[in-house]
C-alpha cells in the first residue's frame, strides 16, 4: 500500500486556496462554522482542484473525466504516478444532476476528495481517498474519519475526473 501523509495539511490547503483562486472564500468563512455539518461555511465553493494545485506548487494542472470508455487501468497508473511522484492529486464526483447514484454510498454529488494512497490487493486494486470534510465515508473501518479505500470499479463509477500536476 502507498500513500501520501499528512492529507490534512493538504486538504486544508487545497480548501482555504480553492477559495481565494475562485473569489469565494470570504471573511465570514473564517469566522463561522456550518452547524448542519462541521465544517467551514462556504465549503464547495472551492473552485477546480488543479487551478489550486498550479497555485501551490507552480506546476500545470491536469485534469482527465473518466468516462465509461475510459480504462481503469489507464486511470489507476494515473494515481499510483501521482503518488509515488509525491504529486497532489484528487478526484471530483459527478454534479448534483447525478444525485442518485451516490444514494446509500458515503460519497457526495459535487464534491472533491484528496487522493491519498492505492493498494492492490487479492488480485484487486483500491483507491484511497479522504474527504476534506474529515468524516462522511463508507462503511468499511468503522472510523469515520473521511478517508476509504474504493474498489477501482466503483471509484470509476463514483468519480468523474482525476485532477493532478504534471
Amino acid at each position: 500500500m502507498r500513500g501520501n501523509v499528512p492529507t490534512q495539511f493538504l486538504d486544508a490547503m487545497v480548501f482555504l486556496a480553492g477559495g481565494l483562486v475562485s473569489g469565494t472564500f470570504t471573511d465570514s468563512d473564517a469566522q463561522g462554522i456550518d452547524s448542519d455539518r462541521s465544517v467551514p461555511n462556504g465549503i464547495g465553493n472551492g473552485g477546480c482542484s488543479n487551478d489550486v494545485f498550479e497555485a501551490i506548487t507552480g506546476l500545470r494542472g491536469s485534469s482527465n473525466n473518466i468516462s465509461s470508455s475510459s480504462s481503469a487501468s489507464a486511470v489507476f497508473a494515473q494515481v499510483k504516478k501521482a503518488i509515488d511522484s509525491h504529486l497532489p492529486i484528487s478526484a471530483g464526483t459527478h454534479g448534483e444532476d447525478e444525485e442518485a447514484l451516490y444514494t446509500n454510498t458515503g460519497v457526495y454529488a459535487d464534491h472533491s476528495y484528496s487522493v491519498v494512497g492505492y493498494k492492490e490487493e487479492g488480485g484487486k486494486q483500491y483507491v484511497q481517498l479522504r474527504n476534506p470534510w474529515g468524516e462522511s465515508e463508507p462503511a468499511g473501518d468503522g472510523k469515520n474519519d473521511g478517508i476509504f479505500f474504493l474498489k477501482l470499479d466503483d471509484f470509476m463509477k463514483l468519480y468523474e475526473t482525476v485532477m493532478t500536476v504534471r
